[in-house]
This record gives structure tokens, sequence and C-alpha cells, in this order.
């Protein structure tokens, strides 16, 4: 009876997130793509909130919506961490803008928190991926995106590729004359050089940095969970704790166009 319950359950949240996507194609319809895409996402996390974290059916169903939800704001072509989504999707049909808003980002990384939270690290850097997109096109926005971008390396050590971690910190987050003066940008220095260079005492020291304590919960968690010598304790890597919420990804992260800020 139980099982019963909670089957019915899934179906009635399933048919609240169809609900949320026909209402975004409506207003999509109606040009208002920023309410279409909170609606999509609304779903998305609905699901997400319900899909339980036993390498459910559901848990993995959840992982697909929200990518999905996170892609309706930012092209794939646009989220240089496009690579370790779980599941391609189907291309769009011709250019799309990014769709940004006063509090997208925000939105968006609700994904991002989710996926940590059930240790699917790959997704969750795609969306940060996505996240730092939207945040680099707002000018203004510059504190928010230096959190972001240590985001993204905590969870390219998390996965355990330092060299990854260190090309992107470099090639990217480093371009951004903001972020140079921030102090995330040392944080993420310290971090990638005391992986790189296995040296748990100074990974210690960056984990007291107060800087740590502007970062996203989840983040903050699993910066505590870095190892020197190679992935987070706990794995990741597509699987959840215990939820196996999105597996897989396509590969390492590739740089793309980036745009976006708030």
């Amino acid at each position: 009876a139980a099982a019963d319950a909670g089957g019915r359950d899934i179906a009635d949240v399933r048919t609240v997130a169809e609900l949320y996507g026909l209402a975004a194609d409506t207003y999509a319809t109606a040009g208002e793509a920023g309410r279409g895409c909170d609606a999509r996402m609304k779903g998305a996390m609905a699901l997400a909130a319900a899909s339980g974290g036993a390498g459910s059916d559901v848990a993995r169903e959840a992982a697909l919506v929200v990518e999905n939800a996170v892609e309706a704001y930012v092209p794939d072509g646009a989220n240089r961490h496009r690579a370790f989504r779980s599941d391609p999707g189907v291309p769009s049909e011709g250019p799309r803008e990014i769709v940004g808003g006063a509090f997208a980002h925000e939105t968006v990384g609700k994904g991002m928190t989710y996926f940590i939270a059930t240790r699917n690290y790959r997704s969750a850097l795609y969306v940060a991926g996505a996240v730092s997109c939207l945040l680099e096109a707002d000018a203004e926005s510059t504190i928010s995106l230096a959190r972001s971008y240590a985001s993204e390396t905590v969870l390219l050590l998390a996965l355990g590729d330092v060299v990854a971690a260190s090309r992107t910190f470099a090639d990217t987050h480093l371009q951004r004359s903001s972020y140079l003066r921030s102090r995330e940008c040392k944080l993420a220095e310290d971090l990638i050089a005391a992986v790189r260079d296995f040296d748990e005492e100074a990974l210690d020291a960056a984990r007291s940095d107060r800087t740590v304590a502007n970062l996203d919960p989840e983040v903050r968690a699993l910066l505590f969970d870095l190892r020197v010598s190679g992935k987070a304790k706990g794995g990741g890597v597509g699987s959840g704790r215990g939820d196996g919420a999105g597996g897989g990804g396509r590969g390492g992260g590739e740089a793309g166009p980036a745009k976006g800020n708030r």
C-alpha cells in the first residue's frame, strides 16, 4: 500500500512538472522566455524534490529534467561545461539567446545545489557552467561571479581533475579582471595548488579561509570533502549519495562562449 501511495505521489509530481512545462511553452509562444524558463525550472525542481535518493529511476529522470530546464536558460553551445551533461538531449534548432534576468542565476543555481546534495558532481558542474554564463553577461555581478567561478574549481577538484581545474582557472577565470582582485580567486588558486602538490596542510589552510563562508552551503560542504589524493570523499562522478541521479557525462570540460551575471 505504501508503495502504491508512493507511486501515486510520483505520478502527481510528474503531472505538476508537465503542467509547468505546458505553461513554459505558452510563455515562450507569447514571447516571455524568462517566465517560460522559470516555469520549466519550477517543474524540474518539484520532480527533483520528490526523487528520493536510492539510485531510483525517478532520480535519474529528475536529473534529465533539471538539466533540460537549465539548458532552456543557457544553450549548451554557450556552456563551457556542456560535456558534463548526463544526457546531451536534443540539439536546439538554430542559435538561441541566453535567457537572463535579475534572479536567473539564483533559479538555475538551485539545480547545482540539488546535484551536489546528491553527489552528482558532473551534472552539478554542468549547471555551474550555466550559472557562470548568466553572471558573465552582467558587468555588475562581480561578487556572484567570483563565487560561481570558485564553485567550478571545487567541483572540478571533487571530480579528481586538478589539471582541468587549473586549466579552467588560468584560461577562463583569470581572464576576468574583477576575479583577479577577488578573495575567491586566491581561494581557488590555493585549493588547486594544495591538491596538485598533495599538500594536506595547505588544503586545511585553504579551508580555513574566511572566504569559504561566502560559498553556497553545498559547495562549502563539498570543499571540506576534498582530498589531495583525488576525488572528494563519497565518490561523486554522477552517482548521488546513493541516488545515481544522472551518472555519466561525456568527458572533460571544454570552453564555450560565456555570457551572463548578477
